[in-house]
């Protein structure tokens, strides 16, 4: 199997200053997903970013991303990681015919780090935080969903 990369995910938010503002939650999207979906509309916000890193298989990645999808803000984005790496060609498989049909765009790529956004924001049920809170979806690894402290 994978390499557990939850403590890399840790040092990299505790890097970048943003470890406050995340909550982990370590499972499946599938189970993980729907609940976070719940909480946000009692809460009546979206998510700004959702970081997709878990199983590399085509249904996997398309499941992460339509869950993932329904907790985004209009204006919110998703990144996909193994994005272009060969050894996960399903990445680069599903986002491209994504961004080829016109409804998505490339934002920025950084090694294998794509990160796509809506080209004509949808209107999602709830309104966007606005603070930045980001929901990072897995099938196999961790699963991070940022509330207010």
């Amino acid at each position: 199997g994978r390499a557990d990369t939850a403590a890399d995910f840790v040092a990299n938010l505790d890097r970048h200053g943003v470890l406050g503002k995340v909550t982990i939650t370590r499972g499946h999207s599938a189970e993980v997903l729907p609940g976070i979906r719940r909480a946000l509309d009692v809460m009546v916000k979206n998510f700004d970013l959702a970081f997709i890193d878990g199983a590399h298989d085509a249904v996997s990645i398309a499941t992460d991303f339509a869950l993932a999808v329904r907790c985004l803000a209009p204006s919110g984005r998703v990144a996909f990681h193994d994005y272009g790496n060969s050894c996960d060609p399903d990445v680069a498989a599903f986002v491209d015919p994504l961004l080829r049909a016109g409804s998505w765009r490339m934002v920025t790529r950084t090694g294998s780090v794509l990160v796509i956004e809506r080209t004509s924001p949808e209107t999602n049920d709830g309104e966007s935080n606005g603070n930045g809170h980001q929901a990072s979806t897995s099938s196999t690894t961790a699963a991070g969903t940022a509330w207010p402290p």
